[in-house]
């Protein structure tokens, strides 16, 4: 699935920062969004479940070249 493909299902907040984060990481792959009555290993309902978080995998140089030049 592609970013935008993602976004239908999380809320504002994290749409708005994936959009800024696909800008600076264009390679930025999501592993996981939305999931429906998701819960967490101790029985609470996830973030996930309510379109607040998603799963990540950034090319590793990137970030580093990133983080290099605005630290």
């Amino acid at each position: 699935m592609t970013i935008k493909e993602y976004q239908k299902d999380l809320n504002k907040d994290v749409s708005d920062f994936l959009t800024e984060l696909q800008q600076k990481f264009p390679d930025t792959v999501i592993t996981s969004g939305f999931r429906k009555n998701s819960v967490t290993k101790f029985g609470k309902k996830s973030r996930h479940s309510t379109g607040e978080a998603v799963d990540l995998r950034i090319n590793p140089a990137l970030l580093v070249a990133y983080l290099a030049a605005v630290l």
